[in-house]
């Protein structure tokens, strides 16, 4: 069906500046999740692409759920989003989740409303660890499981930024190390020092990477697949 897309789109497939064309992007386990950029002159070049999903549910049985479609323009003209709007159907928009990464109209947007939308949606996470009487090791491994991955999407998409990685070690370092009770907060002690967290158990260490350590780690991965 990708290709078959790819096909149809041609004459209007978003390219690069070195001139390489953006194929039809979408996720490996789940048939919803397509990612399509075009330089669509009209609606009908929009609509293309819904009729190869017609004429795959005709073969397959497997209906892509259109309802969950959006379309976003940049640097579009208004008046060509509302005729793909009118004649699709499908909701316009200025901004949209994908795979974890939150897609605006420029780069520096997209990176930032990416580590907010993370970072707010683990509130309630830093709350309830901070929270609950935990030792060191229990905290570390919820950190580990369920704060830190949360960020791995993100690093992948944009690399390490300055300002988040010490947002995040710095809320990492306060759930280490301090104790919420009765809406207060207070100091505990501080077991292991600031600077020998990613040292070994053998060494009197966390085994806990910072935020650069594992941006780096998933850049060096890409690499290697690369």
């Amino acid at each position: 069906m990708l290709r078959v897309i790819q096909k149809v789109i041609e004459n209007c497939t978003f390219r690069l500046r070195n001139g390489i064309r953006i194929p039809p992007t979408a996720y490996a386990d789940d048939l919803d999740d397509h990612l399509h950029l075009t330089r669509a002159q009209n609606a009908m070049q929009i609509m293309d692409i819904f009729r190869v999903y017609n004429d795959f549910k005709r073969v397959s049985g497997l209906k892509i759920a259109l309802n969950k479609t959006v379309i976003m323009g940049i640097n579009t003209p208004p008046q060509l989003l509302q005729e793909i709007a009118e004649i699709t159907g499908i909701q316009v928009v200025e901004s949209f989740r994908y795979l974890g990464v939150e897609i605006r109209q420029n780069y520096l947007e997209c990176k930032e409303a990416s580590f907010q939308k993370a970072y707010d949606n683990l509130e309630r996470k830093f709350d309830k660890i901070s929270s609950t009487y935990l030792d060191l090791m229990h905290k570390r491994q919820l950190i580990n499981m369920a704060i830190l991955p949360a960020f791995n999407h993100i690093f992948m998409a944009f690399g390490f930024d300055d300002r988040w990685g010490e947002i995040i070690d710095k809320k990492v370092l306060n759930l280490l190390w301090t104790q919420k009770s009765g809406g207060a907060r207070r100091q505990k002690r501080r077991l292991v020092a600031k600077k020998r967290i990613n040292a070994s158990f053998e060494m009197g260490g966390l085994r806990m990477n910072c935020t650069k350590q594992i941006a780096d780690g998933l850049l060096l991965n890409t690499l290697k697949r690369v």
